[in-house]
């Protein structure tokens, strides 16, 4: 992955790089400017499928399209074929507020739509139609919910600039977080469009619908220092895990988000905006965020396989 970030520093009160400035740049951009456009796209060219703790898109624009709501143009809508629509049983996305504290799961907010599968006969279809800010090269989430009797070849379609690309989808995992399809090019405004049917080779298999993100956006998780104190040194990987010495602030600061792209963040912020268990991301219960953004990844990819007592 794209080793460190942009993160809260408690002792100081301030957002700032994990690693030195050297020879006009930092680790914490360095390693993502090949990883991100060489090793990803060469792997995945190979046929690996690449998830990242980080944000992987520069794009600074961002579109969310959920069944819960939509901001600016842009809309979500389905049609019944065979099957009708409904309300999933597991929680789903919603994009409820500009800034999320710590500990707030967007995942766990809304609701997600559900419609089983048919390999014949008119099929159901979701369809999520973003306004595009601005012309331009954007990756494109979608997510789902993973749930009992999930079909394993979910149809998402992807329309854009360059015509039309589909993918088929397992979701019997990944759910409940942001799944990476690609990068298209998409026109500014309400051409485009990304959609999801329920056609099959199994008929009886239950597809799920949420939200879709479009483009990498900016940071939008606050932090402040931990007004029960918080660790006056940062523990080093090499270094054994061990209660540090801790400081309350005297100072009543309010949280603030970093002001920057969120790309740039570590891995901690992106696994908060994409559902990821505060248990995995919080390793210091919110007194350290430099160990919580190294400290978690190996947990997440953990939580990504469903957990062993190996990992």
């Amino acid at each position: 992955w794209q080793s460190h970030g942009w993160y809260y520093e408690q002792k100081l009160g301030r957002w700032e790089w994990q690693r030195a400035r050297i020879f006009q740049t930092v680790e914490d951009l360095y390693t993502q400017s090949y990883v991100l456009p060489f090793l990803v796209p060469m792997l995945e060219n190979a046929g690996a499928n690449v998830l990242l703790p980080r944000e992987r898109d520069y794009n600074k624009q961002e579109v969310i399209i959920d069944n819960d709501g939509s901001k600016r143009g842009s809309t979500y809508r389905e049609t019944n074929g065979k099957e009708t629509w409904r309300n999933s049983d597991s929680a789903g996305f919603a994009n409820l507020r500009e800034i999320w504290l710590d500990g707030e799961n967007p995942f766990r907010m809304g609701t997600a739509r559900q419609t089983k599968t048919v390999s014949r006969g008119e099929e159901s279809i979701a369809t999520w139609t973003p306004d595009i800010p601005e012309k331009g090269r954007y990756a494109v989430f979608v997510s789902y919910q993973t749930v009992k009797n999930s079909s394993n070849d979910a149809l998402y379609s992807i329309y854009h600039a360059g015509g039309k690309t589909d993918f088929r989808v397992n979701q019997q995992m990944g759910g409940g977080t942001w799944i990476f399809l690609g990068n298209f090019d998409f026109e500014e405004g309400t051409s485009h469009r990304i959609t999801l049917s329920n056609r099959s080779k199994r008929t009886g298999k239950i597809v799920t619908a949420d939200a879709v993100k479009i483009g990498g956006g900016m940071g939008n998780i606050a932090r402040m220092p931990n007004p029960g104190g918080f660790e006056t040194e940062n523990t080093k990987s090499a270094e054994e895990q061990t209660q540090k010495e801790m400081l309350a602030s005297k100072i009543n600061y309010s949280p603030e988000i970093s002001g920057y792209p969120r790309y740039a963040e570590g891995a901690r912020y992106w696994m908060q905006w994409a559902g990821v268990p505060d248990t995995i991301y919080n390793r210091t219960e919110g007194k350290n965020d430099y160990t919580d953004d190294y400290a978690s990844r190996g947990v997440w990819v953990n939580w990504l396989a469903g957990g062993s007592s190996v990992l």
